[in-house]
């Protein structure tokens, strides 16, 4: 490998079995120091003078920054390097060197174009691993501990914040703990150690803790990020039967639904209103019946929410109220409990159309389908750069039809390509198509997984069959009317009949 500079830590050298030297502190190691933060750059004299010697320039200081040049030279060639690495150029130096700070910003940069998540984090864990003590504690001079140190410290931040992001995106909960506790303590006053730290708690199962853990953040940061995230910790717990969720931030679209909503309650005051919210997983059910429970507070003060099957239905006690009662396996499970007052409004969401509660309630049964295109792009320009998205029409719009439409897929795509800023949203599509299941999870988030348990294997075949097959004459009538159903197919005509392109991609894969 050859000798190689340090620079992440205390100046020093590595030689070729990477033992390393510390350089004593010097005026000569100052200028190397200003040479090795700018690799291959042209450092003008008058910077490299204000460097060592501040304000306070001796009358002879271009000489004697020549005689630093010169003992620099000879370190080189102490460990093998050629003297003339140090170019002298018009109107300065320039160093191009093997450091640690170039190595570093090479694998940032294959980790900004990785499109596999663990390429991404062995490349993270790599460039972080680069960095030993304290930033060039070793070198005297007020100019770069004041100006460059704390750029270089910004870059290690966000390097450890993407790290430790990816790690809890692959599930590494508890793995991640005791390191994001010394992070918390090694730099209490960075925010999102702390919002970290209280994932990698809550995804372990420790919801106590993560909560303690945002509200000691607040202590020494700003806290606006540690309470949105107790925030979201509060509301995922398991939901009480008379706590009503908050509503979801970035929340779009839905306004025909909402309003076919309002006037079936409208057509219904002698008695309770029942709605069925239905859709496959991920569409959007609980976060639009929250909606909803959110837009008519004025009309329903009382409000619970009942997540199935071991929620209570709460006694709100007189007046109108609203009933969420969420993620019903069938009729039969929710049926005892439409005891509805008049006035009331009871909404069920679930993955089956409930054909009975129709039948023998009077529910409105409203099918969720994916946004349509124009909400899907309002959606991401919610959760991305909106200059991003618009720079990028066809990628965007593409995303939109392989996600076809399903929030969760949304979100989760907006996330991680909000975790890779530069990279562009057309190669992550394309990253998408080739790995569905991989490119669209995140956290504890799994659309392959949330569909799992959705496709059976009548389902998985049927999605991954040519669109002309999904006809009766390929497949038995009855299977196919199961799976409208339940939501797997959409029937658009008396024997034709619709997959989702994202089952569709997925079931493929």
């Amino acid at each position: 490998m050859g000798a190689q500079f340090l620079v992440l830590g205390l100046l020093g050298i590595a030689d070729d079995n990477n033992e390393r030297v510390v350089l004593p502190p010097s005026r000569s190691a100052t200028l190397l120091a200003a040479l090795l933060l700018a690799p291959n750059e042209v450092v003008p004299v008058g910077y490299l003078k204000r460097v060592i010697w501040g304000d306070r320039l001796p009358t002879t200081a271009r000489a004697t920054l020549q005689t630093y040049v010169s003992r620099l030279r000879a370190l080189f060639g102490k460990f093998g390097l050629s003297r003339d690495l140090i170019e002298t150029v018009p109107g300065g130096y320039r160093l191009g060197v093997p450091s640690d700070l170039v190595s570093f910003t090479e694998l940032t940069r294959s980790a900004d174009g990785a499109t596999d998540p663990e390429t991404e984090l062995d490349l993270l864990r790599r460039a972080q691993n680069l960095w030993h003590g304290e930033l060039l504690a070793n070198v005297d001079s007020e100019l770069l501990h004041r100006d460059a140190v704390p750029k270089l410290q910004a870059q290690w931040l966000a390097v450890v914040q993407r790290r430790f992001a990816l790690e809890l995106q692959l599930g590494r909960h508890r793995g991640a703990i005791t390191d994001l506790r010394a992070l918390t303590e090694a730099h209490p006053a960075h925010e999102p150690f702390w919002a970290l730290l209280a994932q990698a708690l809550a995804g372990s199962g420790r919801r106590t803790d993560a909560l303690t853990a945002c509200r000691a953040g607040r202590g020494h940061t700003d806290g606006g990020e540690l309470r949105r995230l107790e925030a979201d910790i509060l509301a995922d717990a398991p939901q009480r039967s008379d706590a009503f969720p908050a509503d979801l931030p970035q929340f779009v679209g839905r306004s025909a639904e909402i309003d076919a909503l309002r006037a079936h309650v409208a057509a219904n005051l002698s008695g309770p209103a029942i709605v069925v919210l239905t859709g496959p997983p991920g569409i959007g059910k609980s976060a639009l019946a929250v909606r909803i429970g959110h837009l008519l507070a004025e009309n329903f003060p009382s409000r619970g929410f009942v997540s199935l099957p071991q929620g209570r239905v709460p006694d709100t006690g007189d007046g109108p109220r609203l009933l969420v009662l969420d993620d019903a396996a069938d009729a039969e499970q929710v049926a005892p409990l439409l005891t509805g007052r008049r006035g009331d409004l009871i909404i069920v969401t679930s993955r089956n159309c409930l054909p009975a509660l129709s039948i023998n309630h009077g529910a409105r049964v409203i099918r969720l389908a994916g946004l349509v295109e124009t909400e899907s792009h309002e959606l991401l320009g919610t959760l991305l750069d909106t200059q991003r998205v618009q720079a990028e029409p066809d990628a965007v719009g593409e995303l939109v039809e392989v996600c076809s439409g399903f929030p969760i897929a949304l979100r989760i795509a907006a996330a991680r390509l909000a975790l890779r800023p530069k990279f562009p949203i057309a190669g992550y599509v394309t990253a998408l198509r080739a790995a569905p299941a991989t490119m669209l999870a995140l956290q504890d988030v799994s659309v392959a997984e949330l569909f799992g348990e959705f496709l059976d294997a009548d389902a998985a075949l049927i999605c991954a069959a040519p669109a002309a097959e999904l006809t009766p004459e390929h497949w038995a009538a009855t299977t196919l009317e199961r799976l409208v159903a339940h939501n797997v197919l959409e029937q658009c005509a008396p024997a034709r009949y619709h997959v989702p392109e994202i089952f569709r991609l997925l079931a493929a894969g």
